[in-house]
């Protein structure tokens, strides 16, 4: 199944049967993607944690509209936690950027909803966590974004979102809208964005709500720094100290004793 969705593995040499697992779901607004930059980022990863990242390329809209993308994503996340790849993660973080952080909250969401084995930690990258059309403060500063401007938000969203979808009634679509008892499930989480991103009020609230209700989170702002900044590596200084910051973040959940990286597991 995992083919039939493009997930492609980047696995690091000297692994052993039971390793630590990067699941990655990208942004693009639910309508695209960015191959070249993505394939950057999770292999810079997979050499900074010295995990196996699996980076999944789901369904995109308009074609492929809510819940597609979402039932795609945690049917990959399901496949690898059963140990499907051929071994059982032994520690397992979810990484989402922008519309790839909505599913990553709204996969965790679906877990909880299920009784399933939630990640042992999410990062995100300036997720989108409300998909109400109404505006925030940041939104309504920055809605002329070079990136994401407001136009452009909501036509990713019609796209994404059936015409006859009620929004209220299912958590997983706006995860800043969630319940106090689904919240206070949810694993560690890490947040960072730009303090110029339209999205930025959704990543404080967000933050906020989860600590509220007793989980652990770490949140930076990056300052005069616009949506999707991970993707301007290397030019912009910021995205490269983004992404070590990722890479630190996802070692934290990572207990596991390192091997070294030439030695030779079948002549053992």
């Amino acid at each position: 199944w995992v083919s039939s969705v493009n997930a492609l593995d980047f696995i690091q040499r000297g692994l052993g049967s039971s390793v630590p697992v990067v699941i990655y779901l990208h942004g693009g607004g639910f309508v695209g993607s960015f191959p070249e930059t993505e394939r950057q980022m999770v292999a810079r990863w997979a050499d900074d944690t010295r995990a196996l990242v699996v980076y999944v390329d789901y369904s995109k809209a308009p074609k492929a509209k809510y819940p597609v993308p979402l039932d795609e994503c945690y049917s990959v996340y399901r496949y690898v936690i059963q140990g499907k790849l051929g071994f059982h993660p032994k520690s397992l973080v979810l990484v989402g950027e922008s519309s790839g952080g909505s599913l990553a909250a709204g996969l965790c969401i679906r877990a909880i909803e299920d009784g399933f084995r939630v990640p042992d930690g999410i990062v995100l990258g300036y997720p989108v966590l409300s998909m109400e059309d109404k505006l925030t403060p940041s939104r309504s500063l920055f809605m002329m974004d070079p990136v994401v401007p407001m136009n452009l938000i909501r036509q990713c969203r019609s796209a994404y979102l059936p015409k006859d979808i009620d929004i209220s009634r299912d958590q997983c679509i706006s995860p800043l809208l969630a319940s106090n008892h689904i919240l206070s499930k949810f694993p560690p989480t890490d947040i960072m964005v730009g303090t110029y991103d339209p999205f930025q009020d959704d990543s404080i609230l967000f933050a906020q709500r989860l600590t509220a209700n007793g989980v652990r989170v770490r949140l930076r702002r990056f300052k005069d720094i616009p949506h999707a900044f991970w993707c301007f590596q290397p030019a912009l200084l910021e995205a490269k100290e983004g992404l070590s910051q990722a890479s630190e973040w996802i070692k934290s959940y990572f207990e596991w004793e390192s091997i070294e990286p030439h030695r030779n597991l079948l002549a053992e």
